[in-house]
């Protein structure tokens, strides 16, 4: 056989006689002595001795050995070689159930999103039949847009436009509409789209909500962090489980979601730099209370290995300042050292956090039960024998409840202004003490009655509620009345390390969770 460039030795099987007279057409099949590099449609060339014997063009490049004079597998070719796009599909994957992604492609005209809308399509008319097979293509979909996602390099604080633009091209083309809010700077950007409803009813909308920032890469990645590379079941790369393995799967099931009867919106929230005390989504969340999206059920993809998530401690995140005056350590009197000042403020700060363990719920679900505060780091000072004018302290306060953030906000204030900067400016008048706001992530509160945990539960068949240490988005929607849940793909336990990765398996979890959410959401 000869096609293309290739020539081999196959074996031919008649499949409609014993014989084909010349001039004839009738459907053989080809057997090589070694695996070709092959599409549908290719042509091919039958040659013995030098002799042409005849030739024809490749309808099967995925078949398996056919019985002689099989009627349904003779109708079955004639629909490969002659149907309709669609009437190709059905042919293959009946034959083909658990066919990849592009193997599906390569045996039809579509591209990646008509392929996927098309299968859909065929599923609500009951051409093909949906089963777990179904999703093959789904996953293989999801893979490659991780795969482009983790290319953009969206470190925290850094530009975020050109993924944005990539996630709004796909959403755009499946007819959704998309709104766009951006930091002071339009360097930082977030993304809200709407594939609407094609029927109304009561049911609130779903939010599927994703930061598209990472933290930054340290040394010691065993690959390109920013080129998706699959290992053992594995998929390395920064942010492919925090979170862009979530987006990918939204953005791979958004073409389902487009050509379902929806009979409520579907909304996609992707927000940036959400690693950095969570500076975008409060810009999202007051554009959201402008338009009147107030009501819902948000799901945060936050890895969480898809169990349910209903509450965390909040996240508040400070840097104060202190201005002194420099001078001579022989003369520490004419100076105002501002790292004294400022290793008192931690002094105070050490103090507070005990009173914080005082005020620790009954009911704390937490570990450990009470608010918890950090002292991050204390930079001032140039030499030995120079008295330091200007120094800063990071810090943190992980609240249980609001107040303690309140209450301790006010005690260090109150010492700030009415101890420490008095006595300052007895010796510099023009001393300061600034205490600069980086993040006030609020809380995540657990409720007895949730819309978002009763869907997901509803979906996997677990009744768990789960809480975690680390701050997400959530409690910036429950804020706003919207009913809100943390559920997503891969281990926060891999999050921000070296090799990050996510666990295939986790892609496809979260694409079921996905279809049953479209089921949820469709009128039959």
């Amino acid at each position: 056989m000869h096609t293309g460039s290739s020539e081999v030795v196959s074996r031919l099987r008649l499949l409609e006689g014993e014989q084909v007279q010349p001039g004839q057409s009738a459907w053989a099949q080809l057997k090589p002595d070694k695996s070709l590099p092959v599409l549908r449609g290719d042509h091919f060339i039958i040659r013995s001795n030098m002799t042409t014997l005849g030739g024809g063009n490749i309808v099967d490049t995925n078949a398996k050995r056919h019985r002689r004079r099989h009627s349904p597998t003779l109708q079955r070719l004639e629909s490969l070689e002659y149907g309709t796009p669609s009437e190709v599909l059905v042919s293959f994957v009946d034959s083909n159930p658990s066919c990849s992604f592009d193997l599906l492609r390569s045996m039809s005209s579509f591209d990646e999103v008509d392929l996927i809308t098309n299968v859909q399509t065929l599923i609500d008319e009951k051409s093909l039949v949906a089963t777990s097979n179904n999703l093959n293509v789904l996953f293989d979909n999801s893979v490659k847009i991780l795969t482009d996602l983790i290319a953009f390099k969206t470190i925290s604080g850094e530009d975020n436009n050109s993924l944005i633009d990539y996630c709004d091209n796909i959403l755009k083309d499946l007819g959704a509409s998309s709104f766009r809010t951006f930091d002071d700077d339009k360097k930082r950007v977030n993304l809200f789209a709407t594939i609407k409803a094609k029927n109304t009813s009561n049911k609130k909308p779903i939010i599927l909500s994703g930061h598209t920032d990472v933290v930054p890469v340290s040394k010691g990645w065993a690959t390109d962090p920013f080129k998706a590379t699959i290992k053992d079941n594995k998929l390395y790369g920064r942010g492919s489980c925090d979170m862009k393995g979530f987006i990918a799967c939204t953005l791979a099931f958004a073409p389902i979601f487009s050509k379902s009867n929806l009979d409520r919106d579907i909304h996609f929230s992707f927000t940036f730099d959400e690693e950095t005390a969570c500076q975008g989504a409060p810009i999202l969340i007051e554009e959201l209370k402008k338009r009147d999206i107030k009501d819902g059920i948000c799901i945060v993809g936050e890895p969480t290995n898809m169990k349910i998530i209903d509450a965390h401690k909040g996240c508040y995140e400070y840097t104060t300042y202190f201005k002194g005056l420099a001078g001579h350590s022989s003369a520490p009197h004419k100076g105002v050292s501002a790292v004294e000042y400022a290793s008192r403020y931690v002094n105070k700060l050490i103090e507070l956090r005990e009173k914080l363990k005082e005020r620790s719920p009954k009911d704390s679900i937490f570990d450990p039960p009470h608010s918890t505060l950090s002292i991050g780091g204390i930079f001032g000072g140039i030499a030995h024998n120079v008295i330091a004018d200007k120094c800063h302290v990071n810090w943190e306060t992980r609240p249980v409840v609001k107040e303690d953030a309140v209450f301790l906000n006010k005690e260090l204030d109150k010492y700030a202004n009415e101890v420490l900067l008095p006595d300052m400016k007895k010796v510099f008048p023009n001393s300061s003490i600034e205490k600069e706001i980086i993040g006030e992530i609020v809380g995540f509160d657990r409720y007895e009655k949730s819309d978002a945990c009763e869907l997901i539960s509803s979906l996997t068949g677990d009744n768990s509620r789960q809480v975690v240490s680390f701050g997400t988005e959530a409690g910036l929607f429950q804020e706003i009345g919207i009913s809100t849940v943390v559920c997503g793909p891969g281990s926060i336990e891999q999050a921000h390390k070296v090799d990050e990765f996510i666990i295939l398996d986790e892609l496809k979890k979260c694409l079921k969770l996905l279809d049953g959410i479209k089921d949820k959401s469709t009128v039959n």
